[in-house]
């Protein structure tokens, strides 16, 4: 099967993908990108709220092993309010994330809206 035998839907998931490239939120995730690409130091901030996350995740899973204590916790704390740049991207991240995955499920389910 080739694109030829579907050119209406290519022609459409086109246009969708256009949209979304030009979509404000898209525009910061991608601004976000790079600045992050550009700053090591919040590059290691967001590696160390990531592994954060996981840790917590994983004692959510019931994992007792150690993970961060209060202390660590608190100086990468310290260390994300030193770079709002990350929480941006955070957020910037979260909500790019959530416009994708919403459009994905309306390709699955187009009467879920």
């Amino acid at each position: 099967m080739t694109e030829e035998t579907y050119p209406e839907i290519i022609e459409k998931a086109q246009k969708l993908a256009q949209l979304l490239k030009a979509h404000p939120i898209t525009k910061r995730y991608e601004e976000s990108l790079e600045v992050m690409k550009g700053d090591r130091d919040a590059q290691g901030v967001l590696e160390k709220m990531v592994m954060l996350g996981r840790d917590l995740n994983e004692k959510l899973q019931g994992d007792d092993s150690g993970g961060p204590g209060p202390a660590e916790q608190m100086l990468l704390k310290e260390e994300l309010d030193k770079h709002p740049q990350v929480q941006e991207h955070i957020i910037a991240q979260k909500d790019y994330l959530a416009m994708i995955q919403k459009v994905q499920e309306l390709i699955r389910d187009p009467e879920k809206e």
